[in-house]
């Protein structure tokens, strides 16, 4: 299989996630309730994270999609093969733990498993983190 395709899979997930955090840093409310938890004592309402809190991911969201790009891009010969290597490697553990869950609310293995987001991390956002992982592998 042609190593771009993995990068360009990873490459689009990044960006979408990185300006969906941005809309939510800056305000915005839609799917809200379907890309945060929910705790026991407000089960209809989504615990939003604080403004640094998605400030934070963000930031590493768009530097893991810089990387991605970077891999494919002309600027590719700036970064060496050591650190592309180590650089997915060290995606896909991170993605791999996010989709493995050593957390309480997410991951495969959560131990909070009721509300909307427990479900759709069950079977949306914990598959997603496996694929970026295997995709990270694979390029």
């Amino acid at each position: 299989m042609n190593p771009l395709y993995p990068i360009l899979f990873n490459l689009n997930v990044f960006i979408l996630l990185t300006f969906l955090h941005v809309y939510w840093l800056m305000g915005g409310k839609t799917g809200a309730e379907l890309a945060f938890h929910q705790i026991a004592r407000h089960i209809h309402k989504p615990e939003i994270p604080s403004k640094q809190s998605l400030l934070i991911r963000a930031l590493l969201l768009g530097g893991i999609a810089l990387f991605s790009f970077l891999q494919i891009s002309s600027f590719s010969e700036i970064l060496k093969a050591d650190t592309i290597t180590w650089g997915n490697r060290t995606i896909a553990f991170l993605f791999g733990l996010r989709a493995l869950g050593f957390f309480n609310y997410v991951g495969l293995t959560k131990t909070y498993t009721k509300g909307k987001f427990a479900q759709i991390d069950y079977y949306i956002y914990s598959p997603i983190c496996v694929i970026l992982a295997i995709c990270a592998l694979l390029a």
